[in-house]
C-alpha cells in the first residue's frame, strides 16, 4: 500500500531455453529478485517529495554455482525549488566480475521538459577498469511539434595497461509531428571509438488500427579485436491492431 511498493519474483530458467518470440538476456539461471519503494509527496516548505528504491538480485545456474549478484539503492528527493536531488549506489557480480558505481546529481525543473536540465556525475569500477563519469541531458523544442533532446556521456577511464583513457558517447534527438498522426524522427549517436548509429524514423499510425513504418539505419562499431563493422539497412513495417470480440 501507498507509500510502500514492493516486488518478489523466483526466476528458473534452463540451459537450453531458446525462444522463437522474445529476447532472453540469460539462460541457466535459478534465484530470487526484490524490489522495494517508498514514494510519497508532501506539503512542506523545502520538500516536495521523496522517492526511495532498492533492488536485489541473486540467480545461480544449475549446478549451484553463483554467477550474478545485484545490490541497487537510489534516493530522490524533489524541492519545491523546482531542483530535484538525486543519488545511488549500486554494487553487483556478475561472473567473473565485480561490479560498483556511485552517482549523485541533480535535474532542474522537471516538471517542463523541455525546459528541464539534467546532469549527474558518477565514479566507480567497471570490469576491473576504474572510472569518474560525467552524464547530462537537455531536452528544447523549436516549436510544439518540433522537439528535441542532446544527451552525453564523458568518462575517464584508468587501465592498468594504459594511461587514462578518455571515452565519450553523444546523443540527440529530434522529432517532428504532423497534424495527420505522422511523424519523423532523427537519431543520431556518435562515439569516441568512431562508432555511430544514425536512424532516420518515418512513422504514420491509428490509421483505423493500422500503423505503417519506414526505418533508414546507418550503423558503424567495433567487434572486440578492432575490427570495423558497417550496415545500412532499410526496412518497413505495417501493424495492424484489433480487440477479439470486436469490431473494427
Amino acid at each position: 500500500d501507498r507509500p510502500w511498493f514492493y516486488r518478489i519474483d523466483l526466476t528458473d530458467i534452463s540451459e537450453d531455453f531458446r525462444p522463437d518470440l522474445a529476447f532472453i538476456p540469460r539462460t541457466d539461471i535459478l534465484g530470487p529478485t526484490f524490489f522495494l519503494e517508498y514514494r510519497d509527496e508532501y506539503e512542506h516548505p523545502v520538500v516536495e517529495g521523496v522517492r526511495a528504491e532498492f533492488f536485489y538480485e541473486y540467480f545461480q545456474n544449475h549446478d549451484g554455482r553463483t554467477t550474478l549478484r545485484d545490490y541497487s539503492a537510489s534516493v530522490d528527493v524533489e524541492l519545491q525549488n523546482e531542483f530535484d536531488l538525486h543519488a545511488a549506489a549500486q554494487r553487483d557480480f556478475h561472473d567473473p566480475f565485480h561490479n560498483e558505481s556511485y552517482s549523485a546529481g541533480f535535474t532542474y525543473k522537471r516538471q517542463d521538459r523541455y525546459k528541464s536540465y539534467d546532469l549527474r556525475f558518477a565514479s566507480g569500477q567497471f570490469q576491473e577498469t576504474d572510472f569518474d563519469q560525467i552524464e547530462w541531458e537537455k531536452p528544447f523544442r523549436f516549436t510544439e511539434r518540433w522537439t528535441n533532446a542532446f544527451s552525453g556521456t564523458y568518462r575517464a577511464e584508468q587501465r592498468d595497461f594504459a594511461s587514462d583513457s578518455d571515452v565519450w558517447l553523444g546523443h540527440f534527438d529530434s522529432e517532428y509531428t504532423f497534424d495527420w498522426d505522422g511523424r519523423v524522427k532523427l537519431t543520431w549517436e556518435e562515439g569516441s571509438d568512431e562508432s555511430h548509429l544514425r536512424t532516420l524514423l518515418f512513422a504514420y499510425e491509428n490509421v483505423r488500427n493500422w500503423d505503417f513504418y519506414i526505418v533508414a539505419n546507418d550503423i558503424r562499431v567495433f567487434d572486440d579485436a578492432g575490427v570495423e563493422q558497417e550496415e545500412l539497412q532499410l526496412f518497413t513495417k505495417f501493424a495492424y491492431r484489433w480487440r477479439p470480440g470486436r469490431r473494427s
